[in-house]
């Protein structure tokens, strides 16, 4: 059907192919060449130039025919690189795994390792669809020798990855009580990892624009965990408030979130970025921004918002617990009027909204790279950190303007706190609008 020649004048060798629907085919390698080529359906390959001396990966997408490149780039650092394994995601995207010896190996997105463990590491790569940039990129190994040799992707877009170690310390990790083997048994064993991590977030251009608001956009990646999004906004890109928080899924594949807002004057700059949250951290959008149409009766009204105003999200503050040790109820509702065992709750708003109360649990945890993470068997030597684990269950209450109170019984969910350390959780919300959060530290107590 066809043959070409991909090189330069130096040695150019390919390890791996993967096609798509429509017969383009992506491949991955790697190349010694200083001018291999390189092509971008979008505005420039990612990386047009061989990083340093030694080898570098590359990613290249052909046509269907095999006449021409959609686009092709060089992947990797100072210290040479190699792909050796390509899938694609259900969006077309090419998933790149390899080896490299860089310490500045480009990383993208929130990786799970952000830096070199030792030797050569193993990577993880998803390239977007015309080749000018990355939606995700890590190291993956430990102190020896790693390399990743094949990638495959699920249909919800999961990264499976395989290759060997030497490593006695490649990050191994389970979703339940333990991996299946935790440690190396001797020279190189293979290893089986599943990805998950931040999600991957990308804001989009508002929608809709009129003269008093608009429909701010974004996508979003959970990246394999629990997921939930929302827009700051404000005239600056310091932000003044957010919009209430989403469920985005727990999958791996990008879904389209948006959110309609409205109460700005005409002719205000509004500056937005989407912002999603997991487990494993939170990843914030770049900034966008629209400017809201011009009026032709600019005149202020009673009860209207002036000119270069923006909606305020409610404020919450004073939030405390008296007393903060106490006994948990053993059976009613979570938030009582009346004088029951628990805690009584003070907080001040600034206007009538309803509060959102959850509870966290503290645990001691222990630092993995930039996070604090459950402490395991594998784990124990690591530095300690403090956790805080989000119980299931929530609880609302509606606040006026000024000073409000409660009793908090120690329930949430239908049942009773155990003893331990926990801290309570507020989110006030009004007109479709999230305030900040306040938290407030509490112990339930045996006796």
């Amino acid at each position: 059907m066809y043959s070409t020649y991909l090189g330069g004048p130096g040695s150019d060798q390919a390890n791996a192919i993967a096609v798509d629907g429509s017969g383009d085919a992506f491949v991955t390698g790697m190349t010694g060449s200083t001018n291999f080529p390189t092509a971008s359906s979008g505005s420039s390959p990612f990386q047009p130039s061989n990083a340093g001396a030694f080898n570098d990966a590359f990613v290249t997408e052909l046509n269907p025919d095999g006449s021409g490149l959609v686009y092709s780039t060089y992947l990797g650092g100072s210290g040479g690189a190699a792909g050796t394994g390509i899938a694609l995601d259900p969006l077309g995207n090419a998933v790149v795994v390899g080896v490299t010896a860089s310490g500045n190996f480009p990383t993208a997105h929130g990786p799970i390792q952000g830096s070199n463990a030792g030797s050569d590491d193993a990577f993880v790569t998803r390239v977007n669809h015309d080749g000018s940039g990355l939606l995700y990129s890590t190291y993956l190994g430990g102190s020896n020798n790693d390399e990743a040799l094949a990638v495959a992707v699920d249909r919800t877009g999961g990264i499976f990855v395989t290759g060997h170690t030497s490593s006695g310390n490649f990050p191994a990790a389970s979703s339940t009580s333990s991996p299946f083997q935790s440690s190396n048994q001797g020279l190189d064993d293979a290893f089986v990892t599943r990805f998950s991590g931040p999600p991957v977030v990308f804001t989009r251009t508002a929608t809709g624009v009129t003269q008093s608001g608009a429909t701010l956009n974004g996508t979003v990646s959970p990246n394999g965990d629990s997921t939930t999004s929302h827009f700051d906004v404000g005239p600056t890109p310091a932000y003044l408030f957010s919009t209430a928080s989403e469920s985005v899924g727990s999958d791996y594949a990008f879904h389209n979130v948006s959110e309609a807002v409205s109460g700005f004057a005409p002719g205000s700059t509004v500056h937005f970025r989407v912002v999603a949250t997991n487990s494993s951290g939170t990843t914030f959008g770049s900034d966008q921004v629209f400017t809201t149409a011009s009026s032709t009766t600019p005149a202020v009204t009673p009860g209207v918002t002036p000119p270069g105003a923006v909606p305020r999200a409610p404020a919450i503050s004073g939030l405390e617990l008296t007393p903060r040790a106490f006994r948990a109820a053993r059976n009613g509702p979570s938030a009582l009027t009346g004088r029951q065992r628990g805690s009584q709750v003070s907080f001040t708003m600034s206007e009538r909204a309803n509060v959102a109360f959850s509870v966290q649990r503290r645990s001691t945890g222990r630092r993995f790279n930039q996070d604090c993470r459950r402490e395991t068997r594998r784990n124990r030597g690591r530095p300690r950190c403090t956790l805080y684990r989000t119980l299931t269950g929530k609880f609302t209450v509606t606040g006026r303007a000024g000073a409000n109170s409660f009793r908090f019984t120690g329930r949430v969910n239908g049942h009773k706190l155990r003893a331990g350390h926990y801290r309570l959780v507020a989110v006030p919300s009004a007109n479709g609008l999230m305030g900040r959060r306040a938290r407030a530290g509490f112990r339930i107590t045996r006796h």
